[in-house]
């Protein structure tokens, strides 16, 4: 659960649109606490929460037209009408107050956390161990479900997240994907 093998973190910066950290060599990893996001990966590595890996799947839209002439055998042209990436989940544990802030839903004064009707866009970067990074620079961030167990021996603090990737009129499909590079 926490010791994250193929994804090493994802970050969750508190701006919608800001721009990703430098990408780094194949083989190292992505400073995004130094750039301002909030991690998630593993808090042994003093990261702001436990990422549960095997719970992330990203699935990808490709919806198209079909453009066929009538009594014709077969189609004369494809149209993207819909590309990029869809909604998204993940679940993290033990996450701390920071984490939380980060739902684009939430205000935040001293320790108290209120739902408001002002969504703030965020920006979410993952990574996957030292080969590739997933830039979503424009996202609406949700908590769907909150930590209810945080007391006692067995207390994991479990909370679920949804991505929702939007178009930012650069990157239309919604993430950018950089492969890292042999030094």
């Amino acid at each position: 659960m926490a010791n994250t093998n193929l994804l090493w973190q994802i970050g969750i910066h508190a701006t919608g649109g800001t721009a990703k950290p430098s990408i780094p060599n194949l083989g190292s990893h992505v400073g995004l606490s130094g750039a301002g996001f909030t991690v998630l990966g593993s808090v042994a590595r003093g990261d702001d929460g436990d990422l549960d890996e095997e719970s992330v799947t990203i699935p990808l839209l490709s919806e198209f037209a079909t453009i066929a002439p009538p009594v014709s055998g077969a189609a004369h042209d494809h149209i993207a009408t819909r590309i990029g990436a869809d909604n998204w989940e993940f679940t993290a544990y033990d996450c701390s107050q920071s984490v939380h802030e980060l739902d684009s839903n939430i205000s935040t004064s001293t320790n108290t956390l209120t739902y408001t009707m002002t969504t703030t866009k965020r920006t979410v970067m993952l990574e996957i161990n030292g080969y590739a990074s997933l830039y979503f620079p424009q996202c609406v961030v949700k908590m769907t479900s909150i930590p209810l167990n945080v007391a006692g021996d067995d207390a994991a603090g479990k909370t679920v997240f949804q991505i929702m990737p939007e178009d930012d009129g650069t990157i239309t499909g919604g993430v950018a994907i950089d492969y890292f590079q042999a030094a």
